[in-house]
């Protein structure tokens, strides 16, 4: 059994039979819902987002609580209204300097103060993710996140 089934077909309602590739590419862009894109500073590592307290218990600490209160004005200053319904969100990250970084230590932090700051009710909703590391910005780094409704 071949790996790729050469006879079904993956367009999506609308597209010419006759499309390139990038026609194709094109009008799905065209076609998302892109909600919101945002500017945000560069949030602390999962490392540094947590602290455990003096029973062991582990809670968000300083540079998180920090970096929630950052998103939460933000998000206040430009009046984003709560996103309901399934969510996409696409992040372009600019690293502060040029240590080696993990991505994945961005995403429970920046998440989590998202939904802080009222973006959405809960991150569940969030179910395509995606991130760029680019290179490293010499004022903080920052991110550039997207945010769009998917179907």
């Amino acid at each position: 059994m071949p790996l790729i089934d050469d006879t079904t077909d993956y367009r999506v309602d609308g597209e010419r039979p006759d499309a390139t590739p990038v026609e194709r590419l094109r009008a799905r862009l065209e076609a998302v819902e892109l909600s919101i894109i945002l500017a945000l500073p560069y949030p602390p590592t999962i490392n540094h987002y947590y602290q455990r307290g003096k029973a062991g218990r582990l809670s968000v600490g300083a540079r998180g609580i920090e970096y929630r209160q950052q998103v939460r004005t933000l998000l206040m200053c430009r009046r984003i209204q709560p996103v309901a319904g399934i969510v996409g969100i696409a992040v372009l990250a600019y690293p502060p300097d040029r240590r080696k970084r993990d991505a994945d230590n961005l995403w429970k932090c920046l998440l989590d103060s998202l939904t802080h700051g009222g973006l959405w009710e809960d991150d569940s909703i969030v179910t395509c993710q995606g991130i760029i590391m680019d290179d490293p910005r010499a004022n903080g780094g920052g991110l550039t996140v997207q945010v769009w409704k998917t179907t």
